[in-house]
């Protein structure tokens, strides 16, 4: 977000926590001797950085869970901003595809119903022009009228928006692993998906 926007007034908590659960448990059985044994097992933590939920003057803008429950959903990768979603799933994008898959989600109802968590690739040492924020930041307070020249070209303005899923950046060693993970997904040939994420970003 811009430093200093004048139109943030509070910036709310977030639990945040991004798990994924795997079906089958690395070792012999006998190892496990107790259910945390079990839990460390089956989960494993993913270094992420969540979009948290903001209010404004206007009402509500970012991230959040849509309840105060977890979500959970089996994990799939977007390669490009147009890929379809068969059921509600968490969806793994490139860094580079997330402002036109933002986009998209805004003006697509069916497909944002179907979004229940995205996870955003982390793109290493590469540079990309993205920013969030609007192609010209706090017009409002302008001194001048004229307001259409692009202070931000690269600006889509997607973190005015509110979106009720959790968003998380991925760092580039969960980037990895989660892509390990989601081909896995695609590879299953029964189309039972059985590694899924499990998102905890319930604004308090």
């Amino acid at each position: 977000m811009a430093a200093g926007s004048a139109a943030t007034l509070l910036a709310a908590v977030a639990c945040a926590v991004l798990v994924l659960l795997a079906p089958a448990v690395s070792g012999d059985a006998a190892t496990l001797e107790s259910v945390p044994d079990l839990v460390k097992a089956m989960y494993v933590n993913i270094e992420s950085f969540p979009c948290v939920r903001l209010l404004n003057l206007s009402g509500e803008i970012g991230c959040s869970n849509p309840g105060h429950g977890l979500v959970i959903a089996p994990i799939v990768r977007f390669k490009n901003s147009d890929d379809q979603l068969a059921q509600p799933s968490a969806v793994l994008l490139p860094l580079d595809q997330m402002p036109a898959f933002f986009l998209r989600v805004s003006n697509d109802p069916e497909l944002y119903h179907k979004v229940a968590g995205v996870l955003v690739e982390s793109n290493g040492d590469k540079l990309l022009e993205l920013s969030p924020d609007r192609k010209f930041p706090q017009e409002d307070f302008a001194p001048y009228s004229n307001v259409s020249h692009d202070w931000n070209p690269s600006g889509s303005g997607i973190m005015w928006n509110r979106y009720d899923f959790p968003v998380f950046l991925l760092s580039e060693e969960s980037t990895q692993t989660l892509r390990k993970i989601a081909d896995k997904n695609e590879k299953s040939s029964n189309g039972y998906q059985a590694n899924v994420a499990e998102f905890d970003l319930v604004m308090q």
